[in-house]
């Protein structure tokens, strides 16, 4: 990965993240034997470093990937890459007071077929409120253990 992470730019960014995403979706979808399970998991670790650093990436030139390659970006990627895309430059980008995020939220709209940015507000309030009820639904079930040493 040393080798490609400098290669990444704002041209071929969507074909990186097609290929990560690629390797972790085969290797998701694949069963090894026992003998290569722990090379597997090194590997899908790498894999996922490098998902995650082009969606990084893919945040920073959201603007021209939004603007230049809109088509390519919607018609490659799924849209929930592209979501997260989206909100990672959100959160990359709130800390500067002069950029202008109208088109991201735009485009997020868009993604989530949202006629105003209110209703956008709405499902990302709906979908926290659903999150935070599936944590407290999963510590409900934890039962505590005792184990006694004698």
């Amino acid at each position: 990965m040393e080798i490609l992470t400098p290669m990444l730019n704002r041209d071929n960014i969507i074909f990186f993240t097609k290929m990560a995403y690629n390797k972790l979706s085969v290797k998701a979808a694949s069963e090894d034997d026992l003998e290569s399970v722990g090379s597997h998991q090194e590997e899908e670790e790498v894999w996922f470093d490098f998902f995650s650093y082009t969606l990084d990436v893919a945040a920073q030139y959201v603007l021209f990937l939004l603007k230049a390659k809109s088509q390519e970006l919607l018609g490659v990627l799924e849209p929930s890459i592209v979501e997260e895309i989206i909100e990672r430059a959100i959160k990359f980008y709130r800390a500067d007071i002069h950029y202008d995020a109208h088109l991201l939220f735009e485009a997020l709209c868009k993604l989530r077929k949202c006629e105003s940015v209110f209703q956008l507000l709405d499902q990302e309030r709906a979908k926290i409120i659903e999150k935070e009820e599936s944590i407290i639904a999963a510590q409900d079930n934890i039962k505590p253990t005792l184990t006694w040493k004698i």
